[in-house]
């Protein structure tokens, strides 16, 4: 039995599975999760409408009161959440990555959304409103979305939400009862590892300037903030020339003085990487 087991609301149709747990904040239970069939006004990031067919895909809403957390540590629960969903994709044989800072892909397609409501009590987390959007067996997308795909599209399997839902609950009690054990480190660890386009070169735009500029990236840090790599290493005739000179002193050093010079080599290349570090509301992906 998990925390999730007693408080699950379904409905055929609702206009939003995280406005009705957020009609419920106040009186609901920890552990609380209300899924629909259909959302007649279903949201997404950045104001953005969730498009599902009825009765194909699974919607949910899932109230924690991670009362341990930090307000500044409140990302973790996206981690575990968006994890969680790597788990349930994984264990049907699925391979997915993150796309920060919570939708899932498989490859380039966008498989799953989420919103996540975060509510505080002076420092402390005191409630999250997670909403979790699966395209399960959705075949056709009528919307402008520019890269939906299902489940049932990238695998030939249907799932039915009732069940998906149960194994996804399952899932995300073992990545909660971590961050309540303590396991920050872990979950932030095993997120990087599972980041789409980590530490691949691609364009992204500057909300800002609505500008484009090359990046890499590199990690995300522990407010949930994305690090990107924005300078290419300069050419390697620096360090050809370096190595070039060495050769040609070989003769006049020992094996201590070259792997110094290797090590020095290593640290200007280290010098030479420039990141910056990005709110969500500061960059978008160039699809």
């Amino acid at each position: 039995m998990t925390m999730f087991t007693e408080n699950i609301f379904w409905f055929d149709v609702i206009d939003s599975t995280n406005s009705e747990a957020y009609r419920n904040l106040e009186t609901a239970a920890h552990g609380s999760v209300w899924a629909a069939r259909f959302q007649s006004a279903g949201r997404g990031q950045k104001g953005n409408k969730w498009e599902s067919a009825a009765g194909e895909n699974l919607m949910c809403s899932i109230l924690l009161r991670p009362l341990f957390l930090p307000a500044e540590r409140q990302f973790l629960i996206a981690q575990a959440t968006a994890l969680a969903v790597c788990d349930l994709l994984s264990g049907w044989g699925v391979k997915a990555l993150v796309k920060w800072p919570n939708d899932v892909y498989i490859g380039e397609k966008k498989v799953q959304g989420m919103l996540i409501e975060h509510f505080l009590s002076g420092s402390q987390l005191s409630a999250s409103i997670v909403g979790v959007g699966i395209n399960l067996n959705q075949e056709r997308f009528a919307s402008d979305a520019p890269n939906p795909t299902s489940v049932l599209l990238e695998s030939g399997v249907r799932h039915e939400p009732e069940a998906a839902l149960q194994e996804l609950l399952d899932l995300l009690q073992e990545r909660y009862n971590a961050l309540e054990r303590g396991e920050w480190v872990p979950t932030d660890a095993e997120y990087k590892t599972k980041l789409y386009r980590l530490n691949q070169w691609a364009d992204y735009i500057r909300c800002d300037t609505d500008t484009t500029f090359r990046g890499k990236i590199v990690g995300v840090d522990a407010f949930g903030c994305l690090v990107v790599e924005t300078k290419e290493r300069e050419s390697d005739e620096r360090e050809s020339d370096e190595r070039g000179s060495d050769e040609r002193d070989s003769d006049e050093r020992g094996n201590d003085e070259r792997e110094s010079d290797e090590r020095e080599t290593e640290e200007i290349a280290i010098e030479e990487r420039e990141t910056e570090v990005f709110s969500f509301k500061e960059i978008r992906y160039v699809r």
